[in-house]
């Protein structure tokens, strides 16, 4: 929950300062890049993650039923 509310939001300000490249340093271009990247790693860890869970609650559920 806590990366949906970081993350989404500052990807659309990513978004905003790409649509101004033009005004845009090749350092803050470089910096812009790095984040990105970061923020992908982090979504696609945190989709591992709820994955997971979302399977350890089936099978929970699944073992109650059995039980």
């Amino acid at each position: 929950l806590f990366l949906d509310q970081t993350i989404h939001p500052a990807r659309g300000f990513i978004i905003q300062l790409l649509l101004q490249q033009d005004k845009l340093s090749k350092a803050e271009l470089k910096e812009i890049a790095m984040y990105t990247q970061k923020f992908d790693e982090f979504e696609e860890t945190m989709d591992k993650v709820r994955s997971k869970g979302q399977q350890l609650e089936f099978d929970e559920k699944v073992s109650n039923v059995h039980a």
